[in-house]
Order: structure tokens, then sequence, then C-alpha cells
């Protein structure tokens, strides 16, 4: 299946001064005919780290991707990425704290 280019969720410019707290990602299916497969990573500026990778998301369900249980950091440089084979059904929400 094809992926569509990566996007950028949440970016973290170098020399920033900040780190970002993922507190939560969910993921959400909104259609109710397509099943995306998903991938959720860590890009670092040249390579990706995948927290979800390649996952089947059916019809009209959300995955919790990270809960507050599971919380990690974005540094400077990096960003949390999302990719979809059908993105326009993809709906995405991040909870997130900056810490300067």
């Amino acid at each position: 299946m094809a992926q569509a280019t990566p996007t950028d969720i949440i970016e973290n410019p170098v020399e920033s001064g900040k780190i970002f707290k993922i507190n939560s990602i969910f993921c959400a299916n909104t259609s109710t005919s397509a099943m995306p497969n998903i991938t959720v990573s860590i890009f670092d500026g040249t390579d990706s780290n995948p927290i979800v990778n390649n996952l089947l998301l059916p019809i009209e369900t959300t995955l919790v991707a990270s809960n507050k249980e599971s919380y990690f950091y974005i540094k400077e440089g990096h960003s949390l990425r999302i990719q979809a084979s059908s993105s326009d059904v993809v709906a995405v929400t991040v909870g997130y704290e900056v810490i300067e």
C-alpha cells in the first residue's frame, strides 16, 4: 500500500532552548470505508524511529499510540511525525507540554 509523505505533527527547532514532553497521541480513523496503515515516529533530522510502525487502523476506530504512562521527549532538532496510507481519513491529537 502506498504511503503518503510523512507529516511533522510537533517540530522542535534546533537551538529552540525547549524540550517537548509528549503525554499522549491519539490517531482516529474517521472513515466509514477506508482502513489506512499508519506509522508514528520520532524524526531526528536524518532517521525516523517508529513508535507505531505500519499498523492497520480499522474503520471508525482510535489508536492510543502513547499515553501519560509512556510519555517521551522531543529534543531540539527532532520532530514527531505521522505517515498514513490515506492521510485524509486520519485525525491526530497530541497532548504535550513545553519545557523551557
